[in-house]
């Protein structure tokens, strides 16, 4: 083993000490703490593997827990715990717990419940119905039938009579329908009768108008006719007289031929 001085490294002129080996005979050991001792190991003993770990000594290991996963559960602000006897409307009572709290709790409660019922009828004058109930409509006589005071009723009256009353008023509708045709009818025959009269006699009127116009045009024909054959003689007979006297005129000589 060579032990160099850290302070005198770079000495080169100071002589290094010659180190005598060391012989070690078997079975001895010279330095607990040296590397290279050897060691007397006895034949008797098993070579053990120290690797292997006896399964006895082992501790017991703790189960790995394994990582909890983050839930986030978002609870909403405006919800609401509601106790199912509480809803409005809930006319039901809650269940009754059997226990001794609830035993006296009953107790008290029905104590309540007289002193309540007991002051409701000594102030009935003031204090309010707790509940109100729908009556039927209508008012119903003693004596009458359950049929009145069927649900299927309207304004007291059974189904039967309601179509009796509806069979009626539909009689008396084609009746008064009726009785507006016929008095239409009878205007309108009424007004036609009228003018066929007043036609009637602008006919007759007319008619001896036309033909007493158709007459005297008639008669104004024949004087006319009348009066152009004796125009027509007349002028014949002129002429006739006119050519005898020319005649006249040249045999006497008065009017050269």
């Amino acid at each position: 083993i060579v032990i160099e001085n850290p302070n005198h490294l770079n000495d080169q002129k100071e002589a290094i000490p010659e180190v005598s080996p060391v012989v070690l005979e078997p079975n001895q050991v010279a330095d607990i703490h040296d590397p290279n001792e050897m060691v007397d190991l006895f034949e008797d003993i098993d070579l053990v593997d120290f690797d292997e770990e006896d399964p006895e000594e082992d501790p017991e290991e703790e189960p790995e827990e394994e990582p909890k996963e983050d839930v986030d559960i978002e609870l909403e602000d405006d919800a609401e715990l509601i106790f199912p006897y509480e809803v409005e409307g809930d006319k039901t009572l809650p269940p009754r717990d059997m226990s001794s709290n609830s035993v006296s709790s009953e107790s008290e409660s029905e104590d309540e419940e007289v002193d309540v019922a007991l002051e409701a009828t000594a102030e009935t004058t003031t204090q309010k119905p707790y509940a109100i109930h729908d009556f039927l409509r209508g008012l119903f006589e003693v004596g009458e039938s359950s049929s009145a005071r069927d649900l299927s009723n309207v304004d007291g009256l059974a189904p039967w009579a309601l179509r009796r009353n509806l069979e009626a008023s539909r009689d008396k509708i084609k009746e008064k329908e009726r009785e507006l045709l016929n008095y239409d009818l009878e205007n309108v025959e009424r007004a036609l009768g009228n003018v066929l009269k007043r036609m009637s006699i602008l006919e007759s009127w007319e008619n001896a108008t036309l033909k007493k116009i158709f007459a005297e045009t008639e008669t104004k024909l024949v004087w006319a006719r009348m009066e152009r054959e004796t125009t027509e003689r007349r002028l014949y007979e002129s002429r006739v007289w006119n050519k005898r006297f020319y005649l006249d005129m040249v045999r006497i000589g008065v009017v050269l031929k």
